[in-house]
Order: structure tokens, then sequence, then C-alpha cells
């Protein structure tokens, strides 16, 4: 792959991008323990702030906190009417309500950008550790149901899963872990009826689901929840699903910490700290997917995904070999075995590596999965 005498054929130098001003915001809001609160992040008098412990990716946390709901979306009837509530709107700016878990938070605030160029209004609502199997810690049913009417958005983003892979208490009081039978019965019921009600009235809703974790044990959990939340989407035409699990795999379908972003680089897109949550790259690459849709639903155009020159022959994009590196730490980080790696490059495992080289990624055996519903003849008015 390389000589003495000359640079290696496919080393090139493409030029690297600013990072945008989400991700720098993000960064920041990182260090500053954005993880570590649920929060109203929009900029209004309205801003909410609540105490939650540190997200552990499945763990239940341990808490004082106490809701009323049992977990069904239909039991909250002691929830106040805020409709005489209602945040006014700007007319002719669609509202986006984005409601979930660290995740949620993550990728609302990736897609503030986006929807200000779009033309539409965020309101993002998350709290850490949350989730749709523990609502003895905190109830999302009670929750949306006092915000939805409140805010009385025409769109709905939705992101939960992280820590909702863990034991849940069945309506007779047993608790059952993810890999029996009830548990994804019950689980199911609760999305159900999260989407039944989000989506009445004709409200546009889009779910987004889980991302794949490298801890196998905990990655088989998610394995369980992914598939209940693609049955309860397929089941239902109103619900947009954005499957995001084989956008953040490796081109064999399993974890990988490096993944080929819309520019063509491979780019790390994880956190370092628990191999599930995304780091700011990564939620920009969601988000970007996201705003796809909120664009399908309202109207609005979102900003074309960034040109991707490297995606030839075989190749869905480029590496750049850093300090280190030899094929197999490459073909791990990438989730892709070293022979298909070697092959799509043409080179034996001798094949010397140089700082900054450019080694061609397989084209991944699956792709981002959307379940949409059907397009309305118009989008929806504000």
């Amino acid at each position: 792959m390389a000589s003495s005498d000359s640079p290696p054929a496919h080393r090139r130098y493409p030029r690297t991008r600013p990072s945008s001003a989400a991700h720098v915001a993000l960064v920041g809001l990182l260090g500053f323990g954005l993880f570590g609160a649920a929060s109203f992040l929009d900029g209004s008098d309205e801003t909410v702030v609540e105490a939650a412990p540190v997200d552990d990716g499945g763990t239940a946390p341990t808490t004082d906190a106490t809701a009323t709901s049992t977990g069904s979306a239909t039991a909250a009837a002691s929830t106040p009417d805020t409709t005489a509530l209602t945040v006014p709107k700007q007319e002719g700016v669609p509202r986006v309500y984005t409601a979930g878990d660290s995740t949620a938070g993550g990728l609302g605030t990736l897609l503030e950008p986006f929807l200000v160029e779009m033309g539409v209004e965020q309101r993002l609502d998350y709290k850490v550790s949350s989730g749709l199997t523990r609502d003895d810690f905190y109830s999302w049913p009670d929750r949306l149901r006092e915000q939805v009417p409140m805010l009385d958005p025409e769109v709905v983003v939705v992101m939960f899963g992280g820590n909702d892979a863990q034991p849940i208490e069945l309506p007779d009081g047993r608790k059952v872990n993810v890999d029996a039978p009830e548990w994804a019965e019950e689980y199911g019921r609760r999305v159900g009826e999260t989407m039944d009600y989000l989506s009445e009235g004709g409200r546009a809703v889009i779910w987004v689901g889980v991302t794949s974790a490298e801890p196998d044990s905990f990655n088989d959990r998610l394995v369980v929840l992914r598939d209940v939340l693609l049955a309860q989407a397929a089941t239902r035409p109103q619900i947009s699903f954005v499957d995001p699990w084989p956008l953040f795999n490796g081109p064999d379908g399993t974890f990988a910490e490096y993944v080929v972003d819309d520019d063509g680089e491979a780019k790390s897109m994880r956190s370092a700290d628990d191999g599930f949550h995304l780091n700011p790259t990564g939620a920009e690459r969601l988000a970007r997917r996201v705003a796809v849709e909120i664009g399908e639903v309202t109207g609005k155009p979102a900003p074309p995904l960034p040109e991707n020159p490297w995606a030839i022959d075989g190749a869905s994009g480029v590496y750049k070999v850093q300090p280190g590196d030899a094929w197999a730490l490459i073909a791990r980080r990438l989730g892709v075995s070293t022979e298909v790696l070697l092959e799509t490059n043409g080179v034996t495992a001798d094949e010397p590596l140089y700082v900054d080289d450019l080694v061609k990624v397989p084209t991944p055996i699956t792709g981002i999965e959307v379940i949409s519903p059907v397009p309305s003849t118009s989008p929806p008015t504000t």
C-alpha cells in the first residue's frame, strides 16, 4: 500500500470539517453536567430543572422521587388540565416537543440548529435515568399529559430506552427480567399506549429507537427492547419510527466505535465513558436524520446531508489512520472483520500503515430503517 519512494496511492487529505456551533455547545454543556439534570432547554422563563441520578445505561436509579402514574399513558386522570395554560406560538412556525431520557437530551441539543435553519421551534424536555420502565422513579405518561396540551406541538419527538432495559413491574405486582416474555408484553403495552396518546388528533409523532451498546450483556437486553419498539410502531401507521441501531453499527452489523459520517469520514460516535451514549458527533448525525423526518411532516425542508465523495468501489467511506493503529485495531474500531477490511482495501495484513492514510471502510450490510406513515396531502399548519 505504500513505498519509500512515493506517498501511498490511497493517501488523501480531505478538508477537515469545522465543528458546528451546536457541537461546541454540547461539549460545553457536557462539561457542566448536561446529563445530570432534566430541563426545558428553550431559553425561556419556563425552564424547569430537576435533580436526577447519573444515567448508567440500564441500572435502576436510586432515588426518593416518586410518581403517581401506574405506567399507563391512559392512567393519568388525576393530571390537571393545562389546556388554558397553552404556550403561545409564532404564526407559521411549527413547534416540536422533544422528550425522553438522556439520549433525547443529546439528540435535541444537536437537533436545535437544524430546526432553527428550517424555521421550526423546539421545546426540549428530558430527564436522566428515566423511561417507561421505572414509573416509580419518574412518570413520563403524567409528564406528557401535562406538557403536550400546554405546548400544543405539531410534532412530538420521543427517545427512550437506555434505562428501560431492566426489570419491569407487571400489573399484578410481579417483577420480571427483560428476557421474560411478560417483559416484552408489558413494555409493549406502555409504549403502545404512549404512542396512541401522543398521536391523538392527528399529531405527528417521531419515535427514535435505541442504539446498540458495547457490553454484550447490555446489548442483549437492548435487542429485546428494540424488537418491542419496532413491533409497536409497525402496527401504528400514524407513527414515524427512526431506527438508529444500524446507523451506528459497523459494516458487519455489530457495535462500532467509529462510524462513517455523512461526509464520508469515519469518526468516533460513542461516549468514551459507557459505550452506549452518542458523543456530540454521533448525536449530530442522528439529528440530521430526525430533521429530515420533521421536514416531511411540517413541510419545512431540512438542510441537505453533506456530500460523501468516498462512497465508491464497495466502500462507504474512509478511516484516517491514527498513531499506533494496526489493521486488526482499525477493524475492531469499525465493527468489521479484519479479513473483510483487508479485502476491501486490496491488501494483506503485512501492508504498512502510515498516520493520515485513508483506509476504505466496507459498505454496511444494513442501513437505517424508517417506518413512516403514509404522507398526508398537506403538512400540518400552525
